[in-house]
């Protein structure tokens, strides 16, 4: 029994420890790599929502641990298929292929402009749980489908090409985006699975995310 214990501890451990790791150099330039799954891990099927609950309350706990929560200018370097490049490499906010199926009145205000963009990512595109390489708009377009990075960065591109201030925010295993709607700064999830969104929804997910993803810069949680 105790043989069983061990061992599904140091599954459960393994799969935490792969669900995300951020790599710092001395130059300040931070390299976002993750594994392709979980399913190495025996026993354990991919994105396990009891332990992606415990990896999320300790990587919280953790991350104010270490960081305050001011910013400061980073490099944000992701590996894609074609080798590394800077994050804003891959947005594009020419993408208006998009934004002319949704918005009809030119007018019709931030608000609608988001709920109506929002829509059609979730609608039309398939999320996928398990991470995927890091890839450009225009090849998240074409395939119809990403996980979370690649949908958000899809969904920023949209937004900001129609004029409405966004970014996509990185913490906790997971991407999403903020974009203001004239009041406030909305979250927008491109993750629908409720059993996910439950974990989403733990007090502080979304408060201090360790980076933000701007079109034309990043930044990084400063360290204490």
């Amino acid at each position: 029994m105790k043989q069983n214990t061990h061992r599904a501890r140091r599954r459960r451990n393994a799969v935490i420890g792969l669900l995300i790791g951020l790599i710092g150099s001395s130059a300040g330039c931070y390299r976002f790599t993750e594994v392709e799954s979980t399913e190495q891990v025996p026993g354990l099927s991919p994105w396990d929502a009891g332990i992606y609950a415990q990896y999320v309350a300790q990587n919280m706990e953790e991350l104010n641990r270490r960081y305050t929560g001011q910013y400061e200018p980073v490099e944000f370097v992701v590996d894609t298929a074609a080798g590394s490049a800077k994050v804003q490499d891959l947005i594009d906010p020419s993408a208006t292929a998009l934004l002319a199926e949704v918005i009809a009145e030119p007018d019709s205000g931030s608000a609608a402009i988001i709920e109506a963009i929002s829509e059609v990512v979730r609608l039309r595109f398939e999320y996928i749980p398990e991470p995927e390489a890091w890839a450009p708009v225009g090849e998240t377009l074409l395939a119809g489908r990403g996980d979370c990075k690649n949908l958000s960065i899809l969904l920023m591109s949209a937004l900001t090409a129609s004029g409405v201030d966004a970014y996509a925010a990185v913490s906790n295993g997971h991407m999403w985006v903020r974009a203001y709607d004239g009041q406030q700064w909305r979250i927008l999830e491109t993750d629908t699975d409720s059993d996910r969104n439950q974990i989403y929804r733990i007090p502080g997910f979304y408060e201090d995310p360790l980076y933000k993803i701007f079109p034309d810069r990043s930044l990084k949680r400063i360290p204490r």
